[in-house]
C-alpha cells in the first residue's frame, strides 16, 4: 500500500523529530544511574525508586491520554510532550537535591509517555497493512541515528564522569528537545487533525477493550515478557550492572550504546529486506533469541571483569548483539498493536502498549537495583538470561494461536512505496 502525499509530509517531519528527540535522550538518559548515584551521591536503591516513580507517573498519563486520544489533537499533545522533556532535562542539570532529581525524572518520564502514545497513534491513523512495519522501521532507524550520534559525542565528552560534564550534556539535551518541539508545532500539529469529535463518546475503557479484543489481549501479555527480557533491563539494571558489578567506567555505557546504534543504523534496512518473507511471529522469536545471546555475552563480561579491557569489549559486543534483536522487534511490535486495533480502539491500544514500558520498568528498575546491590554476583544477569530463554520457548505456540492469519503473513514486495 503506497504512502499517500498527505501522509508523507507529516511522516517525513516525524522521522526528523524522532531523530532529534532521540539525540536529546541519548545525551543524558544512558547515564542517569551513573549520574545520580556517582556524581550526585544518591544511593543506588533510591535511584531505582526514583526511576520507578517516574515510570508510574508516565503510566498514569499514558493511560489517560489513551482514553482521551480520540478527542484530542495529537499533534498538539506531541508538541507539549517534547517541550516538557526539554524542561525535564534542564532540571536534571541542576538536580543538587533529591527533590529536584525527582521532579526532573518525573517530567522526563511523563514526556516520554505522551510522546509514545501520540506518535504511535498518529502513525497508525496515517498508514495501514504491512506498510506499518516499513514506517516503524524508518522511525526506529531515525531514532537510533539520533541516539548514536548523541551517545558517541556524550561518551567522548563524559570521560571519567565529572559532575560538570554531566551537567553540560543535560543542558545540550534540553536545547535539542526544544528544537524538536518547535518542529512539531510548525510542521506536524497543523497537518494532523483531531482523530475524532471533541464530544465523541468512547465505547468502554481498557477492560472493555481487552475483553472484546482477545488477540490484542494475548499479544500484550507476550509483549510484557519481551520487554522484561529486553528493553526494561536497559533502563535501570544495565547501567548498574556495567558500573557497579562489572566495574567499567561510565563512558563504556555510551560507547556500548554507540555500537548498539551503529548496528541498528547499518542493519535495519538489510534486516527489513531479509525478513520481508518472514511471518511476524517468526521475527519476534528471532528477536528474543538475539536478546538471550546478548545477555549471555554480558555474563561473560562479568566473569572476566578482572581484565577490564576484555570486560569492556564483551559489554560493547553484547549491546551490538542486542541491537540485532531490536532491528527485528521494533518494526513488528508497534505494527501489530495498530493492526490488531480498530480506528476507535487505536489510541487505547497504543496507550496500553506504551504503558507496558512503564509497567515493566516499575518492575525491573527497583528489582534490578536491589538484586545488584544485595544478591550474589551473578543473580541479576542469569535471571534475565533465563527469562529470555524461557520466553523463546513458549512464545511460538502462543503467537501461532492468537494472531489472525491475515496479520501473520509475509510482506508483499510491492506493498510499500516511498
Amino acid at each position: 500500500m503506497p504512502i499517500s502525499r498527505e501522509a508523507g509530509a507529516p511522516l517525513g517531519t516525524l522521522y526528523v523529530v524522532n531523530g532529534l528527540a532521540a539525540a536529546g535522550s541519548g545525551l543524558g538518559m544512558p547515564y542517569i544511574v551513573a549520574y545520580l548515584h556517582l556524581a550526585r551521591g544518591v544511593p543506588l536503591v533510591e535511584v531505582g525508586g526514583l526511576l520507578a516513580a517516574g515510570s508510574i507517573c508516565g503510566l498514569a498519563v499514558s493511560m489517560a491520554l489513551g482514553l482521551l486520544g480520540h478527542r484530542l489533537r495529537l499533534g498538539s499533545a506531541l508538541t507539549i510532550a517534547i517541550g516538557a522533556g526539554a524542561l525535564g532535562y534542564g532540571a536534571m542539570a541542576v538536580a543538587d537535591r533529591h527533590w529536584i532529581a525527582f521532579v526532573a525524572v518525573l517530567v522526563s518520564y511523563l514526556s516520554q509517555a505522551v510522546f509514545w502514545v501520540a506518535g504511535q497513534t498518529i502513525v497508525g491513523s496515517l498508514v495501514a497493512g504491512r506498510t506499518l512495519d516499513h514506517v516503524f522501521a524508518r522511525l526506529f532507524l531515525a531514532t537510533n541515528a539520533g541516539i548514536g550520534l548523541a551517545s558517541a559525542l556524550g561518551g567522548l565528552y563524559l570521560g571519567r564522569g565529572q559532575l560538570v560534564h554531566y551537567q553540560v550534556l543535560w543542558l545540550i539535551a534540553a536545547g535539542v528537545e526544544a528544537v524538536a518541539a518547535v518542529l512539531v508545532a510548525v510542521r506536524i500539529a497543523p497537518r494532523v487533525p483531531r482523530t475524532g469529535s471533541r464530544h465523541a463518546r468512547q465505547r468502554g475503557g481498557y477492560l472493555a477493550l481487552l475483553r472484546s479484543n482477545v488477540a490484542l489481549r494475548w499479544f500484550l501479555l507476550i509483549e510484557i515478557g519481551l520487554l522484561l527480557a529486553g528493553y526494561a533491563e536497559l533502563d535501570g539494571g544495565w547501567g548498574a550492572f556495567v558500573v557497579v558489578q562489572v566495574g567499567a567506567r561510565p563512558a563504556i555505557l555510551g560507547f556500548a550504546l554507540t555500537v548498539n546504534t551503529i548496528v541498528i543504523v547499518v542493519l535495519q534496512v538489510p534486516v527489513s529486506r531479509a525478513t520481508r518473507r518472514w511471518r511476524r511471529s517468526r521475527q519476534l522469536l528471532a528477536a528474543t533469541i538475539a536478546w538471550a545471546a546478548s545477555w549471555a555475552i554480558a555474563a561473560v563480561a562479568l566473569a572476566g571483569r578482572a581484565d577490564r579491557g576484555f570486560a569492556a569489549l564483551c559489554l560493547i559486543v553484547a549491546m551490538g548483539v542486542f541491537a540485532v534483536g531490536e532491528t527485528l522487534y521494533s518494526p513488528v511490535a508497534p505494527a501489530l498493536v495498530n493492526a490488531l486495533a480498530s480506528d476507535e480502539e487505536r489510541a487505547r491500544a497504543n496507550a496500553l502498549s506504551g504503558s507496558l514500558w512503564s509497567t515493566t520498568a516499575v518492575l525491573a528498575s527497583p528489582l534490578a537495583a536491589t538484586v545488584i546491590a544485595l544478591a550474589p554476583l551473578f543473580t541479576w544477569i542469569l535471571g534475565v538470561l533465563g527469562l529470555a530463554v524461557g520466553l523463546a520457548v513458549v512464545q511460538v505456540p502462543v503467537l501461532g494461536r492468537i494472531l489472525p492469519r491475515a496479520l501473520d503473513v509475509p510482506m508483499p514486495g510491492s506493498e510499500v512505496s516511498d
